[in-house]
């Protein structure tokens, strides 16, 4: 095989395909007359590629000179390689050349933060793997300058940011605008009707309990409190948030069914929040039911998953809605705040968990919620 076939098949492959080349040639010796065709190889490489022997450059290809800013190899050749890394990544290159060396280790690939010849800090993926160098064990390592590539994820993710952000104070606004408006022209007509204002007092005061939830669950979500983990009965948490809605359920002509797998199954939860996941979810049940109905609370096991089914025979959702109603503030109800189910939802996820919801409409709604299992007896 000639020099110029080898050129055309290096620049033809992917990126870190030099380590199959390193295969065919890991036995010749990194020289100051390496071997042209290797050499070629190299050199024609769009990634950087360097030698390490006792801890200092060797050899550097053209890419590498290019990537770390020097006017020729002589910048680099017998440099410490610290001189280069960011010390930070110092005791970490030291390990994986130590790996290479003695167990003929290929690492993962890795980023890590280097500084070009005049000073510039770069972000870089690297990967190295054993070489020879005149006669002895060296490392030969491919390296990838991938700043301009971080820069750009951090814009696009610095962009979402902002338009979540926006998106967020825009429906922040719109929830609290309107029963601001409420009190405001509630308070215009205290100034000329003394008389009529003691009517909407109950009323003034709902809007300001609604302002006062927004902004609670508000800081749920922006503060949340550090989490405590216990081993509990789910089947108890159950059943003690089902005396809690019972007489609500009654007046409502609501039946509550029961169906458990087994008496005791035992998760790790908190059992502050998990409670109120299924208030949650059993008052949005009862809330889209017209007149009499059923709600079935149904806890079914596999080997290592609990899964807990709440279902109801309401009015059901339609599939625009199923897509939309973890998002926060969305809501179907004249007086909901759209953030019960995104909570519901980060709540079950702090747990490891998994919700989910089918739903048809006119017949009614199920959500699954699927956790990990300790014990069931």
């Amino acid at each position: 095989m000639g020099k110029e076939e080898n050129v055309i098949q290096i620049q033809e492959t992917d990126s870190y395909s030099i380590l199959e080349v390193e295969k065919k040639y890991s036995n010749w010796n990194f020289t100051t007359n390496i071997n042209e065709n290797y050499k070629a190889l190299l050199d024609n490489s769009l990634d950087g590629i360097c030698v390490v022997y006792d801890s200092k450059f060797v050899y550097v290809n053209r890419s590498f000179i290019k990537i770390f800013r020097g006017s020729n190899e002589s910048d680099f050749i017998n440099l410490p390689i610290n001189k280069l890394l960011h010390p930070n990544f110092h005791t970490i290159a030291s390990e994986r050349i130590n790996r290479i060396l003695e167990l003929d280790d290929i690492p993962e690939r890795m980023e890590q933060q280097m500084y070009t010849v005049d000073g510039q800090l770069i972000d870089v993926e690297v990967i190295g793997f054993s070489t020879i160098f005149q006669g002895e064990k060296a490392v030969q390592v491919i390296i990838r300058d991938i700043t301009e590539q971080k820069r750009n994820h951090h814009k696009l993710i610095q962009s979402e940011k902002l338009n979540t952000v926006g998106h967020l104070a825009a429906s922040i606004a719109h929830e609290i605008r309107n029963p601001l408006t409420s009190l405001k022209g509630f308070l215009q007509l205290a100034d000329s009707e003394e008389q009529i204002v003691k009517r909407y007092i109950p009323i003034m005061r709902s809007e300001i309990e609604r302002i006062e939830l927004i902004a609670s669950e508000l800081l749920t979500l922006a503060n949340p409190v550090p989490l405590e983990f216990n081993k509990a009965n789910i089947i108890t948490i159950i059943e003690e948030v089902i005396l809690l809605v019972e007489i609500e359920a009654g007046n409502k002509e609501v039946t509550i069914h029961k169906n458990f797998d087994h008496k005791q199954i035992f998760i790790k939860l908190v059992e502050s929040q998990l409670k109120q996941v299924l208030l949650n979810l059993i008052k949005n049940a009862m809330e889209s039911i017209n007149g009499k109905g059923d709600i079935t609370l149904e806890v079914k096991c596999t080997e290592t998953k609990v899964y807990l089914h709440v279902h109801d025979n309401g009015t059901g959702m339609s599939k625009s809605v199923i897509n939309e109603i973890f998002e926060p503030f969305f809501t179907t109800k004249p007086n909901g705040t759209g953030l019960g189910l995104m909570i519901t939802k980060k709540i079950v996820e702090n747990h490891e968990g998994v919700i989910s919801v089918k739903s048809i409409e006119g017949e009614g709604t199920t959500f699954t919620i699927e956790l990990p299992l300790i014990l069931k007896l």
